[in-house]
């Protein structure tokens, strides 16, 4: 049973941490060993299905629960890519 649950760990890992049951298309052997997995605490359970490793980012699994993703500024801090935000501000009126 060890290597099941191995595999989907390693499922949810390939999904960044977080991720839908429904998404990992479980059978239902599956679906009973992550069920194990969380009450053994390998998985943490979310509202609407969501599952994510212990310590996974609150931003990523806010986006899975409500089946989005992160983009744009928060996915680069997630990834760890320098980041630097630059506001231009300009007058309507560009004449006056």
């Amino acid at each position: 049973m060890r290597r099941r649950e191995d595999d989907i760990l390693e499922r949810v890992r390939g999904c960044y941490g977080a991720v839908r049951l429904r998404d990992l298309d479980l059978d239902r052997t599956e679906y009973r060993q992550a069920e194990r997995l969380v009450a053994a605490g390998d998985l943490v359970a979310h509202p609407r299905g969501v599952v994510s490793l212990p310590g996974v980012d609150r931003d990523l699994v806010l986006a899975r629960i409500h089946g989005g993703v992160i983009t744009c500024q928060r996915a680069a801090q997630y990834y760890g890519l320098c980041w630097l935000v630059i506001y231009v501000v300009t007058s309507i009126r560009r004449g006056r």
